[in-house]
């Protein structure tokens, strides 16, 4: 078999792999319901908070030694809370760059980020929706300061 082929056979299905994941991803799908929950001028966001090593600041675990924590906020928004139901049990805690990448991957599926970026702190602005109906969005990943660890939200405001 010359080398061609071989091209063909193994680096063509690499250069679509990001966006298999991303069409694969069970995540996808609870982002599409929470964001087309939203409706015009309503606001409503989903915070993920992770820690690894250690619990959140303030957080009374009666001086237990914690691997990690993971806590997450939805604002008593149905939609938002059946997503969090399935991060908590379906996203990384030690790798939330990881997290940051599947959202950001969800919400923007032709974007190519290759295997081996990582975010450690990062933002995003993008649309969910079209021109007429949908909504504005802001992700990011960043340091929680005020309970420590790392919190990833994703902002949405419907227009």
């Amino acid at each position: 078999m010359n080398s061609a082929k071989y091209f063909i056979i193994f680096a063509i299905p690499l250069m679509y792999a990001h966006a298999v994941v991303a069409e694969s991803d069970e995540l996808c799908p609870k982002l599409t319901d929470f964001l087309s929950s939203i409706s015009v001028d309503q606001a409503a966001s989903i915070e993920l908070h992770t820690s690894w090593g250690s619990n959140f600041s303030g957080v009374d675990d009666d001086g237990e030694y914690v691997m990690a924590a993971k806590r997450c906020i939805h604002g008593d928004v149905p939609s938002a809370k059946k997503a969090c139901e399935y991060l908590m049990s379906n996203t990384s805690t030690e790798f939330p760059g990881l997290n940051f990448k599947r959202f950001l991957l969800c919400l923007s599926p032709k974007t190519k980020i290759e295997k081996d970026v990582q975010f450690s702190h990062a933002a995003v602005s993008l649309y969910f929706g079209s021109k007429d109906r949908g909504a504005l969005l802001n992700l990011s990943l960043e340091e929680d300061e005020h309970i420590g660890g790392m919190v990833l939200k994703l902002e949405a405001e419907g227009y």
